[in-house]
């Protein structure tokens, strides 16, 4: 292979990162639009508007980024 372990483990960091940054822009979008009454169907926002029996939130943004 043409890459280090180094340059994988950069490689997989930086990718992380454009994919959190992504995503994180896709939920404050999608909480803004539901805050001014925007119905959508896309993932993120049915993920946002999911509740549990008290009310609140079922996922969290790092659940919705698939992280820990």
């Amino acid at each position: 292979s043409q890459y280090t372990k180094s340059d994988t483990n950069y490689l997989e960091t930086r990718a992380k990162q454009i994919r959190d940054k992504y995503i994180d822009s896709a939920i404050l979008c999608a909480k803004e639009k539901l805050c001014v009454g925007e119905e959508n169907s896309d993932l993120v926002t049915l993920l946002i508007k999911q509740r549990d029996e008290n009310g609140h939130e079922t996922f969290t943004p790092e659940n919705i980024r698939c992280q820990p």
